[in-house]
């Protein structure tokens, strides 16, 4: 089994660590001009990189020397908001057409350490929460019940499943693994032995597999093991990777999704057994093209 790594989908990491107190905050206008109206004191002791200090008792005898257009954007922000309402009314009723209430300063501050951390972070420096073999479903039990008496530690091993992938990315998973079978003409893998051939399964084999065919279609199908474990959330890559896609457009600002994804053509020699196509050049020139 070979492994391949894809980084897929990867949007725009943000996030932010704003302290849980009751404080708010606004989004500042990047063409803002940005007045911190605490004290003196407070200002030295922290603020915004690029912001000034006038105490909202001053602003109105002060902010000329700043800002002389009154059209221009100004957000004025203090500890908790109370300071800077006052500060926003004040330069209002002096004619400021475009003043932001930016609010809280201890939300302000988290925000641009976030963004500061956002533009320096590496890829390496990120760890994620994934799953192992992303897509299984949980083998019927009809059929895991033959395999437990044929090889008790081989049920034990395959007696596990997973919810979707959109379940486990909206759980907060962000790394994804898929085994991928190669299936140039399609059909290889649509009727597995564990459903239709195998001896002395007087359980139904339900629930239902493959209802709309996709196994029959040519492309690369994921499952983990012909024939016995080969109930999955996504039975192609197609339809695994639309899924994860779809997420991905609908949370625009997640971080990167870690795709893994193991080559299969490994044979099982056991009658009734499909024998994988084995994953030759052309194989990956076809995966390449896949992707």
């Amino acid at each position: 089994m070979k492994k391949i790594l894809l980084i897929g989908f990867a949007a725009v990491i943000s996030w932010s660590c704003v302290p849980e107190e009751n404080v708010k905050s606004a989004e500042i206008h990047e063409d803002s001009v940005i007045v911190d109206v605490r004290t003196a004191s407070e200002y030295e002791s922290g603020h915004l990189e690029t912001a000034f200090n006038i105490p909202y008792t001053e602003i109105a005898a002060r902010i000329a020397e700043h800002v002389k257009d009154k059209e221009q954007r100004i957000a004025v922000y203090c500890r908790s908001g109370r300071r800077s309402g006052i500060a926003k009314k004040t330069l209002e009723t002096m004619g400021y057409t475009s003043v932001t209430d930016a609010g809280a300063y201890a939300a302000l501050k988290a925000q641009e350490d976030s963004a500061r951390m956002n533009r320096h972070q590496r890829l390496n420096q990120i760890q994620v929460v994934g799953s192992h073999n992303s897509y299984k479903q949980a083998i019927a039990p009809a059929l895991m019940n033959i395999i437990a008496q044929d090889d008790p530690q081989l049920a034990r091993s395959l007696d596990y499943s997973h919810v979707s992938l959109t379940e486990q990315l909206d759980l907060g998973l962000r790394s994804l693994e898929l085994d991928l079978f190669h299936d140039p003409e399609g059909g290889r893998y649509a009727r597995p032995y564990g459903l239709y051939g195998v001896p002395g399964m007087t359980q139904p084999a339900s629930p239902d597999y493959d209802p709309d065919n996709l196994m029959l279609q040519p492309g690369f199908k994921v499952l983990h093991v012909q024939d016995i474990d080969f109930r999955t959330n996504c039975l192609t890559l197609k339809t695994g990777l639309q899924e994860i896609k779809a997420w991905s457009d609908a949370h625009p600002k997640h971080l990167p999704v870690i795709i893994t994804m193991n080559t299969n053509d490994a044979v099982i020699d056991r009658p009734g057994f499909t024998h994988p196509v084995p994953f030759d050049s052309d194989a990956y020139d076809a995966l390449d093209r896949a992707l």
